[in-house]
């Protein structure tokens, strides 16, 4: 067992919110009442008292606080009340929202608008139920995009991460949100995935081929396939069939949802990792992608979320804090044996932190936004 007390406690309590959520899921409609999963956001009053002695809590910053509850609103009155707060907003799972980054992001609008309309407790309204058809899925309607991926030590593009783009007859390529959501409700998103995996693969094949690029190559995948053995076995056949060496495949895992049995998922998992796939775990920190899940899997790689390097860079005390955090986090993850990638660098300030940080690699804007298969032609050129 490692010693997680270095993390910073926002990883730390997203860790428990994720472990809650995953136990109210296991227990469904069985569940108590009081046991349901709530968060409650308070705006804190300047230098007002914070008397808050639940187990799970912190400060996202000095004017705003976080409580992980369970129960109905009574607890979250009393809190309130004590604590001398301009606002305090309280979001249920899954009423208000269906995943952690949303259910965060539910009460903190609360907490908001308690604030705006004279203080007090305002709780989270129930998300609207969708019954609207996403419709057939239409492959001919996507794209790839790449985004470089930077050795942190020699500055050098060493791999690529496709990205899906959806093509719209007035906008062009775009983010393929709405489709992926719809994806998710019709039980399409493995054959997104597969779509993605097999046209990237023949296209980095092609850069190899032409110009003798050794690159590696990153493509995202749903966690949710993996707890089908079919699903895993399109996946490797696919990988088999490629004209790239497996080693140099990159499986990003992600998940909008709780997974499934992860020994049964860690069971299918074995069979990519045979034929040398490597696989990492996507935004760490943010929707299901947690310090547990990453503990469950037998991964070679994290991905730290864009939001750990925000303030990285910053005048005093956000940028220290920020540099000291995600010190913690690449320090804990090289004891795991984990390569570390951090997304979202768009400053140049970030990419020098990093090498003092030693991070293995990044991506993000300050070296390239995602770009067509032919523009990623000229940047591997360069």
């Amino acid at each position: 067992m490692t010693d997680d007390s270095s993390l910073p406690v926002r990883l730390l309590f997203h860790d428990d919110l994720v472990g809650a959520l995953h136990r109210q899921e296991s227990f469904g409609s069985e569940l108590r009442s009081q046991d349901r999963v709530g968060l409650l956001h308070l705006l804190i009053a300047g230098a007002a008292p914070l008397d808050v002695d639940e187990a799970v809590w912190f400060q996202p910053d000095p004017q705003s606080c976080v409580v992980l509850l369970h129960g109905e609103s009574q607890r979250a009155e009393e809190i309130a009340a004590r604590s001398g707060v301009t606002g305090a907003g309280l979001a249920h799972y899954p009423r208000a929202a269906g995943d952690p980054d949303r259910l965060m992001a539910a009460a903190a609008k609360a907490a908001e608008d308690a604030r705006t309309w004279g203080g007090g407790l305002r709780r989270a309204p129930s998300r609207p139920l969708s019954g609207a058809d996403p419709g057939p899925l239409d492959l001919d309607r996507l794209g790839l995009f790449y985004q470089p991926q930077i050795d942190v030590g020699d500055g050098q593009i060493i791999g690529v991460e496709a990205l899906v783009r959806v093509l719209d007859a007035e906008q062009g390529f775009t983010s393929p949100q709405e489709v992926i959501s719809a994806a998710e409700d019709k039980g399409t998103m493995a054959e997104i995935g597969e779509w993605a995996l097999e046209n990237a693969c023949a296209q980095v094949a092609a850069w190899r081929r032409d110009a003798g690029h050794e690159i590696d190559l990153a493509v995202n995948v749903s966690l949710s396939q993996f707890a089908s053995n079919v699903s895993v076995e399109r996946l490797a056949r696919i990988v088999s069939n490629s004209d790239l060496d497996p080693c140099r495949i990159e499986l990003e895992l992600t998940e909008s949802v709780a997974p499934g049995d992860l020994g049964d998922i860690n069971a299918h998992l074995a069979r990519l990792r045979e034929l040398g796939v490597r696989l990492a775990l996507d935004d760490l920190g943010t929707g299901y992608a947690s310090l547990s899940l990453l503990r469950a899997l037998h991964l070679d790689k994290v991905k730290i979320d864009r939001s750990f390097i925000a303030n990285l860079g910053t005048p005093p005390p956000a940028g220290p804090v920020a540099a000291r955090e995600l010190g913690a986090i690449i320090t804990w993850a090289r004891r795991q044996d984990l390569i570390v990638l951090v997304e979202g660098v768009e400053r140049a300030e970030q990419f020098e932190l990093l090498r003092r940080l030693h991070c293995d690699s990044c991506q993000g804007f300050y070296f390239s936004p995602p770009v067509p298969g032919e523009a990623m032609a000229l940047l591997l050129a360069a």
